[in-house]
């Protein structure tokens, strides 16, 4: 052991923290790895996998090359099998709704690939050996896509792009270690003693990623939602069930808009004596089907208390259908027929309140939707925010593509100026939250998170 370098390294690490907890804006945030431990799971996950992946890739063919006396070309043709099912391992999860099936999957691979490793000598037929490798592909290419999915539904969308980076890094930490593993076990010659100390080292990393994957109640959650959703065709009723971004605090993101005829930015802010906070379909009949529901609410209760604190406008939207809602419903309508069909949305039940968690004071606004759009309810909404002198709103909501998308594009054709809270709106569908915030929502709103309305509201004072 090079217990100098490993001193270094740490006092290096604790730098390199300590300096990134300054940064306003950090590459790898330290703070965000803390709080949101699915996301962070997801790196150790994805690190390990690749860890014991490379292993093999580079442990093996050194043993191939060395044990067997092959040539670098005919270890290289040995492992194109590995290539081969990773591609098509990747493109089968690809298709697949739920992940937590396939991540188990994955580890369990990766202990049955360790195991066999432990039976590999020199004397073992080269076709098993090829079978061996072929494991380990199948592991790669299901890992690498189930945790892929997972950043994109934990990720802030603001730091989307950081936290894929950081997926990487985390690969390129595990290949790192795997090189070291490997230099160890060989570091006196390249034999089978030293192939069946890697596989040791393969066992206990495929054993922590099972058990760090079985034990993961995210996981389990997620594959819930997929199972739990209404009939098709009943699509949530403007709150769709959410599946997406149960996480923790994004980084505090800086907030910009562009005037497109000087092509100057300004950093907005909130005047929160003219803005009114729109929390919509927070309601256990929709909260159900999301994978973290504590997640989004803590987002949502983090803009409740900032209203709260700064005097702005509160308004709770709840979708539910009295009974002469449900008579008016036509037949053509596929959403809410579907909805009156299930009863999933009867007003006055518990299901279709706003969630406990949420308390509405005197002053706040409640209005109850009949529709998809918050401004479909049973309140004059526009005159209410008319009466209160609003002309700037906050919106958070389940989901991105159903009440959020339809009251934003019904909001900004009504002049109002719009602020979006990434990290307090969630879909079903990650890649549809992703296009809809990063292709369509910008041109109307600013997309901000829960972390920048105080600095917003502070500028405007």
């Amino acid at each position: 052991m090079d217990w100098p370098a490993l001193a270094a390294a740490l006092v290096l690490a604790a730098a390199l923290v300590g300096w990134e907890l300054r940064a306003a804006q950090p590459f790898l945030d330290v703070r965000l790895l803390v709080a949101n431990g699915a996301l962070t799971r997801t790196y150790l996950r994805n690190g390990l996998t690749l860890m014991g992946t490379y292993v093999i890739l580079y442990g093996l063919t050194q043993w191939l090359e060395v044990a067997r006396g092959l040539s670098a070309y005919q270890a290289g043709l040995m492992l194109m099998p590995m290539g081969v099912l990773t591609a098509l391992a990747a493109r089968v999860v690809s298709r697949r709704a739920a992940v937590r099936w396939p991540l188990i999957a994955c580890a369990v691979l990766l202990l049955v690939g360790a195991v066999a490793t432990l039976f590999v000598g020199s004397g073992t037929p080269i076709a098993a050996v090829i079978c061996v490798t072929a494991v380990f592909g199948l592991t790669s290419g299901a890992g690498t896509v189930a945790n892929q999915t997972i950043l994109y539904q934990e990720a802030p969308a603001a730091a989307l792009g950081t936290a894929s980076g950081l997926l990487r890094t985390f690969g390129y930490i595990g290949s790192i270690a795997s090189a070291a593993i490997t230099g160890t076990a060989f570091h006196r010659g390249v034999s089978d003693s030293g192939l069946h100390s890697i596989a040791w080292v393969l066992v206990a990393i495929s054993a922590l990623v099972l058990v760090m994957t079985v034990l993961d109640r995210q996981l389990a959650r997620a594959d819930r939602h997929h199972t739990n959703q209404p009939p098709a065709g009943a699509r949530n009723p403007g709150p769709a069930p959410s599946t997406e971004p149960t996480h923790a605090e994004p980084p505090r993101t800086e907030s910009r808009s562009t005037d497109m005829t000087t092509g100057t930015h300004t950093t907005p802010a909130l005047d929160p004596a003219r803005t009114a906070l729109l929390l919509m379909d927070f309601q256990p009949v929709v909260l159900g089907a999301v994978p973290d529901p504590e997640g989004v609410l803590a987002r949502a209760g983090e803009a409740l208390a900032w209203a709260r604190a700064h005097g702005a406008h509160v308004v709770f939207v709840r979708v539910a259908l009295a009974e002469k809602d449900a008579v008016a419903v036509p037949a053509h309508n596929k959403t809410f027929s579907q909805a009156v069909a299930a009863g999933y949305l009867t007003d006055g039940t518990a299901a279709t309140a706003v969630h406990e968690s949420l308390k509405a004071e005197e002053d706040d606004l409640t209005v109850r939707k009949t529709r998809i759009s918050a401004f479909a309810s049973d309140t004059d909404l526009r005159a209410e925010l008319r009466a209160r002198g609003v002309d700037t709103l906050v919106l958070a909501g389940l989901s991105t593509s159903g009440v959020v998308l339809t009251t934003l594009r019904q909001a900004a054709d009504e002049d109002y100026r719009l602020f979006l809270l990434a990290d307090a709106t969630a879909d079903p569908d990650p890649e549809v939250h992703r296009v809809l915030m990063e292709k369509v929502f910008p041109h109307q709103a600013e997309i901000i998170s829960t972390a920048d309305l105080a600095s917003l509201s502070t500028a405007a004072e």
